[in-house]
């Protein structure tokens, strides 16, 4: 069980998901910025738990913040158009 969650955590796909929906939710504004912040914070504390990264787990650790943000833009785009839109 403890396995699978690191797993999850490990994977930039679940910090990029988090992201989207923060942006796709809030879009960007104080809230949203907040939980940005608390995310990346959030990814930092992780690190320093999660200790020393190893050849199999490196790429990933380091692209999750990347994603993290990448889908919180990629939701803000999406709820600023359908704003627009509808």
């Amino acid at each position: 069980m403890l396995e699978s969650l690191k797993y999850w955590m490990d994977s930039p796909l679940s910090w990029a998901i988090v992201g989207f929906i923060a942006g796709i939710i809030f879009g960007v504004n104080t809230i949203s910025i907040w939980i940005v912040t608390i995310g990346l914070i959030g990814f930092l504390v992780y690190l320093t738990v999660h200790g020393q990264a190893s050849n199999k787990n490196e790429g990933w650790l380091f692209a999750s913040w990347a994603t993290f943000i990448l889908g919180w833009i990629t939701g803000f785009i999406i709820y600023g158009v359908n704003y627009v839109v509808v």
